[in-house]
């Protein structure tokens, strides 16, 4: 389960830097939108640390 949620918080890690290196690219509502499904990513993982 530890394995786990560091590979998961790895994968947000990464995926917020490419968000980063991307912003100049993308439009307003693309970001939001990659914002809210890392931010229901988040939610998930903290429903598998509680298990």
């Amino acid at each position: 389960m530890i394995i786990h949620c560091s590979i998961v918080s790895n994968f947000i890690f990464n995926l917020y830097i490419v968000t980063n290196l991307n912003l100049n690219f993308l439009s307003l509502k693309q970001i939001i939108y990659s914002k809210l499904i890392v931010r229901k990513f988040k939610i998930f993982v903290d429903i598998l640390k509680q298990i």
